[in-house]
């Protein structure tokens, strides 16, 4: 009868414990899911897989949506829409000084501000972008896309663990908090995604790229500061095998910590590259 008892006991603990686990692999669903979506992205980002493409549909959901928050709740003639609200809107969002005008959407766009919107954002990036060479522009896009990316990805999955973390406190107002889990982390997800749109949009529209001659010149600094520092080293190595060192050495450029950016511009750190 002991023996019953335990076995019967054992199996209520070990059923429990396998809700348990099944509770936790349900809620990393959810998270395992949103991942192969951001991680094949990625791999066609790295791959330079229709980059530009996923550039323009960016733009694309960026005018919609700047279209969308000024759209006039009633039904208006386009000369009444709040055209100072949107000009505003679209230089901050595409870093342009270029006035946007209900005369030209009217006389140019058939009074279409969808394309009068996307043409002209195209327009802006394709005189920026056509001054430098394709490769460049085309690195520069990517390194956009996957830092982008990567940032907002982090911060998503931070706002996942706190969300994950006080789910279960929903189930105190009888609602299920794995339903509760999966209709918040959508919305999280779908919101992580527009602002990496605006976010790659800005950034693009933003940057600026160096011409191949101003690349010649920072290049030529770099070497000088490199040459300059490793004078200075050989001055002090000098120094001291001619027992000169006694006066204190003094630097014409700060020394360069180890765990500093490198001089040279390689975007290491300088143990990694010229300190190795």
């Amino acid at each position: 009868m002991i023996s019953n008892q335990i076995a019967k006991a054992q199996k209520k603990v070990e059923g429990h414990n396998f809700e348990i686990r099944k509770h936790l692999l349900d809620f990393d669903n959810v998270m395992n899911e949103q991942r192969k979506v951001i991680y094949k992205i990625r791999r066609d980002i790295l791959n330079d897989f229709e980059n530009r493409e996923l550039l323009q549909e960016m733009i694309l959901d960026v005018v919609d949506r700047l279209e969308d928050a000024n759209r006039p709740e009633k039904k208006v003639p386009l000369a009444d829409w709040d055209w100072a609200s949107i000009a505003q809107a679209f230089k901050n969002i595409f870093a342009t000084d270029y006035q946007l005008t209900v005369e030209e959407c009217s006389k140019d766009y058939t009074a279409n501000i969808h394309n009068y919107l996307k043409s002209i954002a195209d327009r802006i990036l394709e005189e920026k972008f056509s001054k430098y060479d394709k490769e460049q522009v085309e690195l520069t896009i990517k390194e956009v896309l996957l830092s982008t990316f990567d940032s907002h990805w982090k911060d998503h999955l931070l706002a996942m663990d706190h969300l994950k973390e006080g789910i279960n406190l929903r189930s105190y107002g009888q609602k299920d908090p794995l339903v509760e889990y999966k209709r918040e982390a959508f919305s999280l997800y779908e919101e992580m995604k527009m602002t990496i749109r605006e976010a790659v949009v800005n950034r693009l529209y933003s940057v600026r790229l160096y011409t191949q001659e101003e690349i010649e010149v920072i290049k030529a600094e770099h070497e000088r500061m490199l040459e300059e520092q490793l004078a200075s080293h050989r001055a002090a190595l000098k120094a001291q095998e001619n027992g000169q060192n006694k006066a204190p050495l003094t630097r014409d450029q700060p020394k360069v910590g180890r765990n500093d950016a490198c001089p040279c511009g390689s975007g290491k750190k300088f143990k990694h590259c010229h300190g190795a």
